[in-house]
């Protein structure tokens, strides 16, 4: 999906947002508010023999809840090979802390560029990716991680708002470490 708003869905089940067994491509899209008992925001799964990935791009998921305290996740949830870049995964929630708030990574690959993956709480604690077999990448700002962290300080962003004229995303009050960081799609730059 490209230039889509997915907000305040919930679901019993699985991927308050966008849940299934396919591949999925996000771009220039806002995932936020979302509610469901596993995977709030979205939830992608491999199916039996296919080749499923995940691409989200220029986009944001935030403010999203999984209730379940086992296997709860706030934000995104995958099992298929994903590549995140100029995204920010931020303010998720979850009662399970062994999962990750924010991203979980589970038995695949991932690659993470230029993106902010911050203030997700899982039992009020940060949690931001919880990764099975760790992930690549670069130009990131990741607060907290069950593997390496990026970058260790707090982005001091605020809360999803709408900041201007066709622009919902989270604000960076100065002095933020997210300012003039990562890499601009177009090549090597200031970046947000």
């Amino acid at each position: 999906s490209q230039y889509t708003a997915v907000a305040a869905a919930q679901r019993a089940a699985s991927g308050g947002g966008l849940s299934g067994h396919y591949s999925l491509n996000i771009s220039y899209s806002t995932i936020s508010g979302n509610k469901a008992q596993v995977d709030g925001g979205i939830g992608i799964f491999h199916s039996g023999g296919g080749s499923n990935t995940a691409v989200i791009t220029n986009s944001t998921i935030s403010g999203n809840s999984g209730s379940d305290s086992i296997s709860g996740v706030g934000g995104v949830y995958v099992n298929v090979p994903l590549t995140l870049s100029n995204s920010t995964i931020a303010f998720n929630t979850s009662p399970n802390s062994h999962y990750g708030a924010g991203l979980s990574i589970a038995a695949t690959t991932a690659n993470l560029q230029s993106s902010i993956i911050a203030d997700n709480l899982a039992s009020g604690v940060p949690n931001d990716i919880y990764a099975v077999d760790g992930y690549t990448g670069a130009n990131n700002l990741i607060y907290k991680s069950n593997r390496t962290v990026t970058h260790g300080k707090c982005p001091k962003q605020a809360p999803l708002a709408d900041n201007g004229p066709s622009k919902t995303k989270s604000a960076a009050p100065p002095p933020s470490p997210r300012t003039r960081k990562g890499q601009a799609e177009w090549g090597p730059g200031r970046g947000e």
